[in-house]
């Protein structure tokens, strides 16, 4: 719930209404944000604006809006803000302004301050806020729902003084605008018109024309008789002489107090500096701390798992220093990698792959990076679907091993064997190879007839280890 913005939202009423008819046709309802979609209970201050040298305005709440382009009905909430339910024509002006209302509904973010304050006499001008603020600007004021010019007030500290004493029983509304977040994001021009200046610098340039508001004397000015390119806000008549020209920049917020970002049942949020300036960031999900971020730069995960979305990502060490040893070079520092698991050894036959003799095996495997780390048991008491003159593998690896090893075949470590010719025998993993190869000089392969010592019914047994790449 709450209030809805969006850019250079003007439009006209594309027929006539009443002053009470809560449905305002409009001819392009696209340039307003959607309002109260599938119940959600936003909504937006419009004001209607007669078209006229000395046009009636209206502010209404805008409760339902489709946001559809093209000829649409709003439905209101008509005379807001202390304006008077009013008849307007088809043609006349229907914009999304910056409101005294406007800056009230923000509020409850905690974003802006608000001091109310009825004068009991025509001489206080003096009056005590609720919140220290820096700079007259970090303020926006109001007498009886008129703008008040920045040049007529002062602010020290919580004390904020008129120029000017209001009448008695006159309402003065101070909106401060920096509690949770900086008061940064509001910028000031001014000048004094001399019926010849067209022109006003602005201290930044604006995200675009809707992000100025201009007043002269405190009444608001349409956007149409202004344009702002850059830094320069230029008027299509030359302010009056002596009029207060006052240009009010709504620029981009900066957090630079301690604060807490939130969804809105409070149990999803990011906290800074859960206790005085422990420079801490802690970030909560579904009411439960999952990570913090501590003043040494240390990440913890309190909860869950680091999850590395995209294949080929990982973690950089290209920040720690590389070696220094001559004949030495560095390829990565991505690791990119990690497994655990099982595999399937299996004694087979090069000329017969679908020669399974083993019965009993079981593996097991580690892979970090590029590197897999493999161990395995295979024990076999039936020899009968291999030949003695077959070639012996064992099949099954996890990983095919890397083809970019040509030449530097990896030894396979034999931790345990029983009735195996293993003293006479080398096991290697060769490049490019999803099997471990049996020799019996490091190149000849071996047979049924030299690796087995004993008949098929003898049970054989071997344990095995290797690292190998990939």
């Amino acid at each position: 719930m709450g209030i809805v913005f969006k850019n250079n939202a003007k439009t006209t009423l594309s027929s006539a209404v009443n002053n009470s008819t809560t449905t305002i046709p409009v001819t392009d309802g696209s340039v307003f944000p959607a309002a109260d979609l599938a119940g959600a209970g936003t909504f937006f201050l419009l004001t209607l604006e007669e078209d006229g040298n000395s046009p009636a305005n209206e502010i209404v709440k805008v409760t339902t809006c489709s946001g559809a382009s093209g000829n649409i009905n709003l439905t209101v909430v008509r005379a807001q803000e202390g304006t008077s339910a009013t008849a307007f024509d088809s043609g006349d002006k229907a914009e999304l302004r910056f409101t005294s209302g406007t800056i009230d509904h923000i509020r409850s973010d905690n974003t802006v301050h608000t001091n109310i304050f009825t004068t009991a006499n025509a001489s206080t001008t003096a009056f005590t806020l609720n919140q220290a603020v820096t700079d007259e600007n970090d303020l926006v004021v109001f007498i009886d729902g008129v703008f008040q010019a920045h040049n007529t007030y002062t602010v020290s500290g919580t004390t904020l003084t008129l120029a000017t004493a209001p009448a008695s029983g006159r309402v003065v509304t101070a909106y401060s605008i920096k509690g949770l977040r900086s008061a940064t994001n509001v910028a000031i021009a001014t000048m004094t018109g001399d019926n010849s200046d067209t022109t006003l610098t602005l201290p930044i340039e604006p995200v675009n024309e809707n992000s100025v508001q201009v007043f002269f004397d405190g009444v608001y000015q349409n956007k149409s008789t202004f344009s702002v390119s850059g830094t320069t806000l230029t008027f299509s008549t030359a302010p009056p002489t002596g009029v207060e020209v006052e240009a009010i920049l709504l620029t981009q917020t900066n957090i630079d107090t301690a604060a807490i970002l939130k969804d809105a049942d409070g149990d999803t949020k990011v906290q800074v500096e859960e206790s005085s300036d422990e420079d801490k960031i802690r970030f909560d999900t579904a009411g439960t701390q999952r990570m913090e971020i501590d003043n040494s730069g240390n990440v913890t995960l309190n909860t869950g798992n680091l999850v590395i979305g995209t294949s080929g990502k990982g973690i950089d060490f290209s920040a720690t220093p590389d070696t220094a040893v001559a004949g030495a070079t560095s390829t990565s520092e991505l690791l990119d990698n990690y497994e655990e698991g099982t595999w399937t050894p299996v004694y087979q036959s090069t000329t017969n792959s679908s020669n399974n003799v083993t019965n009993s095996r079981v593996g097991y495997y580690t892979r970090v990076g590029n590197t897999v780390y493999i161990t395995a048991n295979l024990i076999s008491n039936d020899l009968s679907g291999i030949t003695s003159t077959d070639q012996v593998v064992i099949g099954g690896l996890p990983y095919a091993s890397s083809s970019t090893t040509s030449g530097n075949d990896q030894a396979v470590n034999v931790a345990q064997y029983r009735f195996l010719s293993t003293t006479d025998h080398t096991l290697l993993i060769q490049n490019n190879s999803s099997d471990i190869r049996i020799t019996t000089d490091g190149f000849s392969a071996a047979t049924y007839a030299t690796f087995f010592q004993y008949s098929n019914s003898t049970s054989t047994s071997l344990k095995i280890s290797a690292v190998y790449q990939v």
